[in-house]
């Protein structure tokens, strides 16, 4: 399956909403999406994620 996923902190993470990932990381401090931000999710597979609380959480979920 392919997932929104974002690169921060040298990981790549699963992106839960607007401001968060999976697994609680805050990657839009702003009130507002902004261009910049768009550009920063990539929708790729799921096994690229090298967050594991991003994976677990996901796995948990389903």
């Amino acid at each position: 399956m392919i997932y929104p996923l974002i690169k921060e902190r040298n990981k790549i993470h699963i992106v839960k909403d607007s401001y968060h990932c999976a697994c609680g990381i805050v990657f839009n401090k702003d009130r507002i999406i902004n261009r910049k931000t768009l550009k920063k999710i990539k929708f790729i597979e799921i096994g690229q994620v090298t967050c594991e609380k991003c994976v677990l959480k996901l796995l948990n979920y389903d």
